[in-house]
């Protein structure tokens, strides 16, 4: 399954794209989610905490991108109701503001947002979609990003206990023709801004109660 019900932190932060996606929901963008682990990971470990646009000073750590986030909605503000076996679709939205000189439309940028369940550091559940959202420039420094979130209770993403509260975490990464699997990858050249809190959004678990009301005969 894509999402495990109950994940160990890695690097003592969220850590979602740390395990190997399936090829199956491998999206079409040129960056994995490995690669994508591998900026979080040292952008974590490298800050020694959570919270909002971590950026680590040190040498082997990404540089901090000069880019926030607002407007963040998860289905449109209504909680998301799933059921047991069907996939559930989440629609998402979001504001994300930059320099302008951050190329956006780079093939090695990547934007997402994701919702965990229980602590930054160490969530009890998460769940992404199986693309990364897609931006819209409005202007030179502002672009309108939608995604989707992509649940599927039949694969056991979610649990009865899952319900209740979430979090949004939103992060951009800026690799600039850097390549995660070279030798000569220099992370320093890499650009990384997150929210851990961005957001929050409500999980509920569907239920349908079914009713006899039809009269029952009455035995002598």
């Amino acid at each position: 399954m894509r999402i495990r019900a109950t994940v160990a932190a890695v690097t003592g932060a969220l850590a979602l794209s740390a395990f190997a996606v399936p090829a199956a929901q491998a999206d079409d963008s040129a960056i994995s989610r490995a690669d994508v682990a591998k900026v979080l990971d040292s952008a974590h470990a490298a800050s020694g905490k959570s919270g909002a646009r971590i950026a680590a000073a040190e040498a082997d750590a990404p540089y901090a991108l000069d880019a926030s986030f607002s407007n963040v909605k998860v289905n449109g503000g209504k909680a998301i109701v799933a059921g047991t076996s069907k996939q559930v679709t989440v629609p998402t939205t979001f504001t994300l503001t930059h320099a302008a000189d951050v190329d956006i439309a780079a093939a090695d940028f990547v934007v997402d947002l994701e919702i965990y369940r229980g602590s930054y550091d160490s969530p009890d559940n998460y769940l992404f979609g199986d693309l990364y959202p897609t931006c819209t420039p409005v202007s030179t420094t502002v672009a309108s990003c939608k995604g989707t979130i992509d649940v599927r209770p039949g694969e056991e993403e979610l649990l009865n206990s899952d319900a209740g509260t979430w979090n949004a975490n939103a992060y951009a990464i800026a690799f600039n023709g850097q390549d995660p699997s070279a030798e000569d990858f220099d992370i320093t050249k890499v650009g990384y801004a997150e929210v851990a809190k961005a957001g929050t959004t409500k999980v509920q678990r569907f239920s349908k109660l079914t009713v006899n009301a039809s009269p029952e005969p009455v035995k002598k």
